[in-house]
Parts: structure tokens; sequence; C-alpha cells
């Protein structure tokens, strides 16, 4: 539950209206006999039996129920799944539905099954992706769900039909591309999912076909110009079959860096995204990553700063990086808003105290920008970064006094 003033009412809200009323031993449970944020395990698993399924947001509530309760009874929402699953597969909140059965038949200690209807949510799931009929989001909620069923049903991986699905998804993909058949444009999205899941590459057709697209400039030209949404679709596509076959890494690197220098804000951020990923996946080689989200920082787009100090940090505590006194301004030297600070206290400063006494004076020179000292000198290079973060950071005392806090306190005398 989130620290806020509104949390509270926002809970008293999805329990009011998600919940049915229950009459337990005689006793009649309303819906606002649950709205309290500290609920026993009673409460929750009765809370669990009485959400009513037809509502969209029931699912995310249970998702978040099964958390705290190792609730097992599965006959309610296996039913209300197949009674209801060609309604709920047009809808993204079936992922979460999926989910809470997939986390409850986790909880179950026994693999002795007695409700019948397992295998035909596992039949409908895998017609429903060969039909294509379940949102992006869904698919890998499905997919998981349906490992789980085949697990527990002790039943063999039909490895025929999921390459079968694979061909199918690809063929559509290639028609949507080759033939520029009308459709539904998410069919490359669609595939990206299936090549994650299956851990396997798509055919041969549609791969030859997208290397040529992806490496045809005007071709580039024309999807950027006119459908952005598919360029940014195959661009993901494509660093997913990079990281399923080294072979196209370097293509794939090549791409998400020009997008990275691109002035549009969505393929700029999906590409940082990627290109991280596919780091952290298959090269493990971080420079130019580290390079980019340096200059992110001192850039003044909130959206990339976030995603670069995610990167820095988690790259800070793995020991890739070794700060500077500029990079450590660079990264720690934001305006203190909520992210930053939140970002700093996960591992940071508990991690890196060392760094925070050895290169405070300095920021105190940086942030009041003093040029006259000997001992602690502006780099030239440094100096037009120094400008823009100065320029950001409203309360520069509040950062120094922040930063002190943190001092380990042999420092601090």
């Amino acid at each position: 539950m989130h620290q806020d003033a509104t949390s509270l009412e926002y809970a008293q809200y999805m329990f009011q209206y998600l919940l049915k009323p229950s009459v337990i031993n005689g006793i009649t449970y309303s819906q606002n006999h649950f709205c309290n944020i500290f609920l026993t395990e009673n409460e929750i698993r009765t809370a669990i039996a009485n959400l009513d399924c037809g509502e969209p947001g029931s699912s995310v509530l249970v998702c978040c129920l099964l958390d705290y309760y190792s609730y097992t009874e599965i006959k309610g929402l296996v039913t209300y799944i197949v009674n209801n699953f060609a309604e709920l597969s047009g809808f993204i909140s079936a992922g979460f539905i999926f989910t809470a059965l997939d986390k409850i038949l986790r909880n179950r200690t026994t693999t002795n099954m007695d409700y019948p209807q397992l295998d035909v949510i596992q039949n409908l799931i895998m017609n429903a992706l060969f039909e294509r009929s379940l949102p992006v989001p869904t698919i890998k909620p499905a997919y998981d769900l349906f490992e789980r069923i085949r697990k527990i049903l002790h039943l063999p991986r039909d490895e025929e039909k999921l390459n079968r699905l694979l061909a199918v998804t690809s063929e559509k993909a290639f028609r949507r591309l080759h033939c520029r058949e009308v459709g539904d444009n998410s069919v490359f999205m669609y595939l990206n999912e299936i090549c994650l899941l299956l851990q396997k590459m798509p055919t041969q057709d549609i791969l030859n076909l997208l290397e040529v697209y992806m490496e045809d400039p005007m071709r580039i030209s024309v999807l950027t110009s006119y459908k952005p949404d598919i360029y940014i679709q195959l661009l993901t596509l494509f660093t997913t079959i990079a990281m399923l076959s080294k072979a196209k890494v370097p293509i794939a690197v090549k791409l998400l860096l020009e997008n990275i220098h691109n002035e549009s804000k969505i393929r700029k951020v999906l590409s940082f995204k990627l290109l991280f990923s596919l780091c952290q996946e298959i090269t493990h080689e971080y420079g130019e990553i580290i390079k980019i989200s340096f200059r992110e920082m001192v850039a003044a787009d909130p959206c990339l700063v976030r995603i670069a100090a995610g990167i820095l940090e988690e790259l800070i505590h793995e020991d890739y990086i070794k700060l500077s006194g500029e990079d450590f301004f660079r990264f720690g030297c934001d305006d203190l808003k909520i992210f930053m600070r939140q970002v700093l206290r996960k591992r940071f400063l508990l991690s890196n105290q060392n760094d925070i006494a050895k290169f405070y004076i300095q920021s105190i020179v940086y942030i009041n920008m003093c040029t006259k000292l000997k001992n602690y000198t502006i780099p030239a290079q440094f100096f037009e970064d120094l400008v823009r973060i100065k320029l950001k950071v409203e309360r520069p005392q509040d950062l120094l006094v922040f930063l002190f806090d943190k001092l380990p306190i042999r420092k601090k005398i």
C-alpha cells in the first residue's frame, strides 16, 4: 500500500466495489468490513472467496491479496475462466486472472488436482494463442498458466504444436510486412512474445525480410514517417532475435544506438531500455550505455533521467562503474525529487559511503562553482555539464544536507 493520503481511500474503493457481502457462521460481513489495511489471514481468505470476478479490477485485487495469503481453493476461479473465456480474452485484465490462478495452483502442496476443468483451460489458452485473440500483455501470464497446468497434469511438452504456433505467428507477421496485408498492427509484438516464451527464432522467411527492412534506410524512413508504431515493434522484435542469436547482436546494437540519438522521444526511450537489456543478457559490454546514461543524467528530460539513474545505480552496485568526482556529481547531484531519493536510498547510500565521503567536498565546490581553488579545480570538459546540473538543482543546500547526513560519523567530525 502506498504511504500517501489517498491510499486508504483507494483501498476502501477497491473493497467496496469488488467484493460481495458474505455470511460466515451466521455473521454477515459487508464490504466495509474488509476496508482495513491490516487484514488477518482469515479475512484475506474470506475476501478472496468473495471477490466479484465480473468486475475487471477484481483480478488486480486478488493478485495483491495472494501475495499475503496461501489461498488454495481453485473451483470458483476455474469455473469463472471456463465459462467466460471468450469474453475475458479480449481484455488486458485477463492477464491478472491467469496470474491469480497460477499463484493459487502454486500454493497447493498436493499434485492431486481432482478438479477436471484445468485441461479445458489449457486447451482454451492454446487455441487463443493460435487465433491471436489474447491482448499482447496477457500472452505471458496465459502461457505461464498453460505451463503450470501441463506440469500439474504430468503432460509432455508438445514441441510439434509449439513449433506450429511459432510458424503460424511468423507467417502472419510476414504477410503483414511483405504483402502489406491490412490487419492488426500488434502482430509483430505478438510474434515477439511467442519468441521470448519459446526461446526460439521466428521462421527464416520473416527473419530474412526483417533484416532487409531494418538495414534499408529508405524503408526505415517510410516506416518511421508513416507507421512509427510498426517500426517500434520491428525494432523490439529484432532485439529479441539478437538475444536468441548472437550473430545478430552487432546489427541490433547499431540500430539501437542510432535510435537513442534520434529526436523521437518514444524511439529514444525504447532503444535505451532495449540496449541495456541486450547488454545485461548477452554482451555484458557496458561502456556505451554508461556514457549515454551519464549524458542523460545531465539532460533535462525527466523520463530519460529516471531510466539513466536506474541503469547507473544497478551498474554501480554491480561494480561495473568506478566513480570519478565528476561522475559522482552527475549521478548523485540531480535535483532531489522523490524518485531520485528512492534510487539513492535503495543501495547506493549504504554501499557507497566511501564515495560520498571522498567526493563530498568536491561536490560543494561544484555546486557553488568555485573556480579559484587550486586543490579542487573544475575540468574544462566538465564545466558545461556543471552549468546544466546547477540549473536543475533548485535548492542546493538541501542536496548538501542530504549528502552530509549520509556521511560516516567519523568523516563528519
